[in-house]
């Protein structure tokens, strides 16, 4: 009986982690998707515009900073803000 619960409990464990992943996956690809459409823009002297990235994976929040546009991923909801410099 013990040993019937503990497979349970481990496929339970093993099928949360796979939804974890599958989340984290797709919000990996929306802010991708972003990226794309929203490229770094170059300063006066052709640099690029540094990519900072904050992540928080046990609820499931992506914030990044392309450039002058914010995008922050939540529960696979993307919502950004672009300031003018």
């Amino acid at each position: 009986c013990n040993q019937l619960k503990a497979e349970k409990e481990r496929l339970r464990e093993i099928e949360l982690a796979k939804k974890k992943r599958d989340e984290e996956l797709k919000n990996q690809r929306e802010v991708e998707r972003f990226e794309r459409k929203f490229k770094p823009r170059k300063k006066d002297k052709g640099r690029i515009e540094n990519v900072d990235e904050s992540r928080s994976g046990s609820r499931g929040l992506i914030i990044k900073i392309i450039g002058s546009a914010i995008v922050c991923v939540v529960f696979g909801v993307v919502v950004y803000y672009i300031t003018d410099n």
